[in-house]
């Protein structure tokens, strides 16, 4: 495999790798960090970009932390971090309406603009971004902010949990092409049964959140939403086929905005759970090129049929791609991990 390490100021090629033993960890809900290990270089620095050619896709990455050396070897191991992390910091929430106005399409472009490429400090303005918007989405996503302060990361994430707006990377001449777009391809069938998938384990949550109280803050009312048995939502509190389990109470600025957060709530039911398996990077039934970050899932097993979206996606070796799916994560450093995300750390 190729590895590239680009300046992050100038996108200019510092050096160009062939790259052996290597751990990568895609994982939205965590924030996942991979490693390489590679030859001394002192162009590898934090910040600086990682371009991965030789698998099945392109890799991008941002180098997370200061290298350090592997004892004994006149080599380095290299943390990184999915290149989306240049958009892992806290903004200022503006203009949220433009969701519903323009676009979230539209929203997000001009977030990237406004704190990203024509600040009013020009040393931290990444002027090599070029933003491609392929389609409009009017609709509001969940932002969770304190005080008027959100991380935008964590927000392009929300955008592709729960209206399927993806934000996506490549470079090109020079250019840092960032497409936005609303994206549902079909769901992919997985038969967990088949010998080319391995190592598959579920653990799913039962305590699931059937009702949702929001406070409107522009009126002070409150609006309910309720979860039915066959998985739609109500807003009838008397509709006979209401289920029991958890409730969770938010708040939000209008009743519109209260409406769509309460379904967010409602929808990443479907999600709480974690099931991990292993495909054959050769495999003729199951094409590991279509299973992306956010991909649609139905895993069947010996036992049941499981909905689920790709949260999380490893390599580390030549015969096989590891998977996780569903946003629930038990592992103490997983956890840890997700917190200083959200918390834009």
């Amino acid at each position: 495999m190729e590895l590239y390490i680009l300046d992050s100021r100038t996108l200019e090629i510092l050096s160009v790798n062939n790259v052996s033993e290597y751990n990568l960890n895609l994982d939205e809900e965590t924030n996942g960090i991979s490693e390489f290990v590679l030859p001394y270089l002192r162009s590898a620095r934090k910040g600086n970009f990682i371009v991965l050619n030789g698998l099945y896709k392109q890799f991008l990455y941002v180098i997370d932390d200061d290298v350090f050396a592997v004892k004994g070897e006149n080599t380095i191991r290299i943390p990184a971090i999915d290149i989306s992390n240049i958009f892992n910091r806290k903004v200022i929430l503006k203009n949220k309406e433009n969701m519903q106005l323009k676009s979230v399409e539209e929203f997000i472009a001009d977030n990237i603009r406004e704190n990203f490429i024509n600040s009013d400090d020009s040393i931290f303005n990444i002027n090599y971004i070029e933003i491609v918007i392929k389609t409009a989405t009017k609709a509001m996503v969940t932002i969770n902010d304190e005080e008027g302060i959100y991380n935008f990361h964590t927000f392009l994430v929300n955008c592709r949990q729960y209206k399927d707006i993806y934000t996506e990377f490549a470079f090109v001449n020079k250019k840092l092409i960032v497409t936005i777009e609303h994206k549902v391809d079909g769901q992919v069938k997985i038969d967990a049964t088949l010998s080319e998938v391995t190592d598959y384990s579920k653990i799913y949550e039962v305590d699931p959140v059937t009702k949702v109280e929001c406070l409107v803050k522009e009126n002070n009312s409150v609006y309910y939403l309720y979860l039915t048995a066959d998985r739609t939502t109500t807003e009838d509190k008397n509709n006979t086929n209401r289920i029991f389990g958890r409730v969770e109470a938010i708040s939000a600025e209008t009743l519109e905005d209260a409406k769509e957060k309460s379904l967010d709530t409602i929808r990443a039911n479907t999600y709480t759970h974690l099931v991990e398996f292993k495909i054959a990077k050769t495999s003729k039934l199951i094409d590991v090129t279509k299973l992306y970050i956010g991909r649609k899932v139905q895993i069947k097993t010996e036992d049941d049929i499981y909905d689920s979206y790709v949260s999380a996606i490893t390599l580390n070796d030549e015969n096989f791609v590891a998977f996780k799916t569903g946003n629930l994560r038990i592992d103490f450093t997983d956890k840890k991990r997700q917190k200083e995300l959200k918390e834009g750390r």
